[in-house]
Parts: structure tokens; C-alpha cells; sequence
């Protein structure tokens, strides 16, 4: 049993995530039951080997390697939407900026490009230009972006499989030592300060 826990304004789309994940393990002919608690502001999902496999505790680790692959989907997707849009409301409130709904949307845009875009480090060393901005969160949603170059599309979708991969490496760990309740934001905010940093950027 591997419990994953987050806040509970960020539900569905874990909710959403983890049901995929268990719709996938079993068409793999590995079925995983998905049940939920909640304790005060969380929400924990409940993920087990479902059957009467006796290889099921030998199946953990594969489990776990797909959670957190799981877990770090839905971060860089539609969490960092969530924590760029709260952000930007913060920000302008306390600058007294009249944010409207067409200016944040268009704020988190430009938010997830900042996020999105190779360190400048990396694109110095390798004698390349800066990409073309490009919204890889629609194009991942099959919607595109208009005036993306191919070059752009694929420095950014390169970025943000570095930024899923070495989340779910920290996913990896936090499960392993902490099966009995992981916390999604106590892993990216305290093991992967990297990752809120560039969050903090934007």
C-alpha cells in the first residue's frame, strides 16, 4: 500500500492522474485499486496491487516508479498552472494591479514559458539562440500555440521532461521512505527547491 497525499483544492487533477494510472497498469494485466481519506486540508489516495497476486509485494517498486511518473505529470501540467495563477493574484494584490481574468490567463502563458524555457547557462554553451516562446501546455492538449517554430516546440518539451524526470526521481525516494503518506507540495517545495524556484521566477 503507497498512500499519496496533496492539498485538497488540488484533488481532481491528482485524482484525475491517478485514475489514468490505474486504468493503464490494468490493460497491463496489473490492476491497482485507488481509494481516498481526507485529514483536515489533504486528501490521501490509497494505491494497492489489487488481486490475490502472491508476486504483489515483489510488484511494489514497479508501482511506485509509476506513481511518482504520475505525480510529476500532474505537477509540471496542470499544478503549476494552479501555483502560477495563485501567484500572479498574490502578486497583483499586493501591487494593486486590476487583474483581470483575460490578463491572468495570459499572465500564466507567459509564466509557464519563463518555467518552460532551457536555463540561459545551457543555451550560452551550446551557441544557440533563445527559442521561440511557445505554450507547450496547450500543445500537449493537442490546441498548439500560433506562431511556434518547430525548434521552439521542441526545446520546451525537451525542458519540461528534465523538470518531470527529476521530480519523479525525488517521488521515487519520498515513496520508498515515507509509504505510509507522501505529501505531493512538501516534496517539490522542500526536495525540489530547484523546481519552485523557477516557479518564483516567473
Amino acid at each position: 500500500m503507497i498512500q499519496v497525499g496533496t492539498w485538497q483544492q488540488h484533488r481532481k487533477p491528482v485524482e484525475q492522474r491517478l485514475r489514468d494510472l490505474a486504468r493503464l497498469m490494468e490493460g497491463r494485466g496489473f490492476p491497482v485499486e485507488v481509494g481516498e481519506w481526507s485529514a483536515g486540508g489533504y486528501v490521501f489516495f490509497v494505491c494497492r496491487s489489487g488481486g490475490q497476486d502472491p508476486h504483489g509485494a515483489a510488484l511494489t517498486p514497479i508501482l511506485r516508479s509509476q506513481l511518482a511518473t504520475a505525480v510529476g505529470e500532474a505537477v509540471v501540467g496542470p499544478l503549476t498552472d494552479r501555483w502560477l495563477e495563485h501567484r500572479l493574484t498574490v502578486e497583483a494584490y499586493n501591487r494593486r494591479y486590476p487583474l483581470t481574468p483575460s490578463i491572468r490567463n495570459r499572465g500564466v502563458v507567459m509564466a509557464r514559458q519563463l518555467v518552460e524555457a532551457p536555463p540561459a547557462d545551457q543555451i550560452s554553451a551550446n551557441g544557440a539562440a533563445a527559442a521561440p516562446p511557445a505554450f507547450a501546455a496547450s500543445e500537449a492538449s493537442g490546441q498548439g500555440a500560433p506562431g511556434a517554430g518547430a525548434l521552439g516546440g521542441t526545446v520546451l518539451t525537451t525542458n519540461l521532461l528534465r523538470w518531470q524526470a527529476r521530480l519523479s526521481r525525488q517521488f521515487v525516494e519520498a515513496l520508498a521512505a515515507r509509504p505510509q503518506g507522501t505529501v505531493i507540495e512538501s516534496v517539490v517545495w522542500f526536495h525540489s527547491p530547484s523546481y519552485m524556484g523557477a516557479l518564483k521566477r516567473a
